[in-house]
């Protein structure tokens, strides 16, 4: 079983990965069409993974495992995702999201 620390560590990382794509994004966006179809596969299989830590996170939260100062940067990293799913349709990274981000967005804990 992991420790308290551990998981905190854990998702102090899933929280970083996240915004560091979301960062990348719109330099991804504007240069997606000089890309290969390698790239373009690299960089679905990194949203992919992105997701996955999503999930994580998403289970993190709804059990408690977070701090308040990680619960605050999950509802952050919720409405940076949200705004930015126009940009991730468009370049067919992410098409909906596993978890329910509005909810999450939206609280005020």
């Amino acid at each position: 079983m992991a420790t308290v620390a551990e998981v905190a560590r854990r998702i102090d990382h899933d929280l970083w990965a996240i915004n560091a794509e979301l960062s990348f994004l719109p330099d991804l966006e504007r240069d997606w069409d000089d890309e290969t179809a390698d790239n373009r596969m690299i960089y679905s299989n990194d949203w992919g993974q992105m997701m996955s830590f999503l999930v994580a996170l998403h289970r993190a939260h709804e059990t408690g495992e977070m701090s308040n100062d990680q619960r605050a940067a999950y509802r952050d990293l919720a409405r940076r995702l949200l705004a930015a799913l126009p940009q991730l349709r468009r370049l067919e990274l992410v098409m909906a999201f596993p978890v329910p981000l509005e909810t999450v967005a939206d609280s005020q804990e």
